[in-house]
């Protein structure tokens, strides 16, 4: 057997041996790299999802109206067309003094101005009076969630008074 001493020893490294350090950095390469891979495939994949239903709806749809189109009328040959009468807007006095349904309604529009009751029986009523449709804090006049009967409400024109799950509103006495 031959042996081998001194500075040979050292220039001859063990190759079978990788160290720990090597070994750590060989598993995570190929970790990163299917990682990298799979981030790939799916932004790849919502991409084409995106741009296949864009296609679709733009298909169906058509495109989007722009502000300055005016609406497309037909007219048949020799037909006289006439404007169309404006909707009388009905006075205070020949509005509803009920609400019966769940919604919004316009004060001085669908229903007259005044105070209302609530009849209804339920404790998840809830109604808010504002006046403007911004959603700004500023614009609210009234709200409530809690029971419903003999909920009393003041409304004026022009504001509108949400409700749901209030019963009927019945006005108690006109402005």
């Amino acid at each position: 057997m031959r042996r081998i001493t001194g500075s040979r020893a050292r220039e001859a490294p063990d190759k079978r041996h990788p160290s720990a350090h090597e070994i750590v950095e060989l598993r995570r390469l190929p970790d990163a790299k299917i990682r990298r891979r799979g981030f790939l495939i799916t932004l790849v994949s919502v991409l084409v999802i995106g741009i296949g239903v864009g296609w679709f709806a733009a298909v169906q749809w058509g495109p989007l109206p722009t502000a300055d189109e005016q609406p497309q009328v037909s007219t048949v040959a020799g037909a006289e067309l006439t404007p169309v009468a404006q909707p009388e807007v009905p006075s205070s006095s020949r509005l509803p003094a009920l609400m019966q349904r769940d919604g919004m309604y316009l004060v001085g529009t669908d229903v007259a101005p005044g105070r209302y009751v609530a009849t209804g029986t339920g404790s998840a009523c809830y109604y808010a009076a504002v006046s403007d449709l911004s959603g700004s804090l500023n614009a609210v006049v009234t709200t409530h969630f809690g029971d419903a009967w003999g909920r009393r409400v003041e409304l004026d024109e022009g504001e509108f008074f949400e409700t749901d799950a209030c019963g009927s509103w019945l006005l108690e006495s006109p402005n």
